[in-house]
């Protein structure tokens, strides 16, 4: 899973947009985070508008816990990953295609997007209070976008911990064993759920993009 310089011997993935496609070409992936875009007090906001009984709607009965566990920045019970502020690579490229599908090809983000048009949907002049027209999340909402994955062929194994800050060690060890006993078109399948985080920057060089 490791070759003799240090590499994975296995590309990974991750699932954006084309929204920040001119943003990675330049500084590279992990280089920026703009925080006007990536706003935890924003999602906050937006949180406790949905709360009031007046802004029931049925998206945010159904999606409060994970909207609520991302401003918490924790770890649902459930073993998903919640944490922001690293950069999130996957083993599968489905599981990157599947974020990379997300409305705004960012989870946060996306999950602002959703809240804020759950909120417009029954209390538009709230919702453009919290984010006029001249906010950069709206500009941004307005832009028109596709999936984008990105595959990185070559990254060193000891920048990269598990989606949960732990050494690689073991992940490696359980995706070598499937490998080992799975049919090569389920492979990808069966590592949807082993993720890595890095918390550098990946050179525009390093990457190559791809919209879906």
């Amino acid at each position: 899973m490791i070759d003799q310089d240090g590499y994975l011997t296995f590309p990974i993935y991750h699932g954006t947009s084309t929204l920040y496609r001119d943003s990675i070409e330049k500084h590279g992936l992990g280089a920026l985070r703009d925080t006007s875009l990536f706003d935890f007090g924003v999602l906050a906001q937006l949180a406790e508008l949905l709360d009031a009984p007046r802004n029931q709607t049925d998206w945010w009965q159904m999606n409060d816990f994970v909207v609520k566990t991302m401003i918490e920045q924790g770890v649902s019970g459930g073993g998903f990953n919640f944490r922001y502020g690293g950069l999130y690579l996957s083993s599968s490229r489905q599981t990157a295609q599947m974020y990379a599908r997300s409305p705004k090809g960012s989870e946060f983000i996306s999950h602002i997007f959703l809240a804020y048009e759950a909120l417009k949907s029954v209390s538009p002049d709230e919702a453009s209070q919290l984010l006029p027209c001249e906010h950069p999340l709206t500009k941004l909402f307005e832009k028109p976008s596709r999936p984008m994955l990105i595959t990185v062929n070559r990254i060193k194994a000891h920048a990269l911990t598990t989606e949960h800050g732990n050494p690689i060690d073991e992940q490696l060890a359980e995706m070598k064993a499937i490998r080992e006993k799975t049919e090569t078109h389920l492979i990808d399948v069966f590592w949807q759920q082993r993720n890595f985080a890095f918390t550098g920057t990946l050179e525009p060089q390093e990457l190559t993009f791809e919209e879906l």
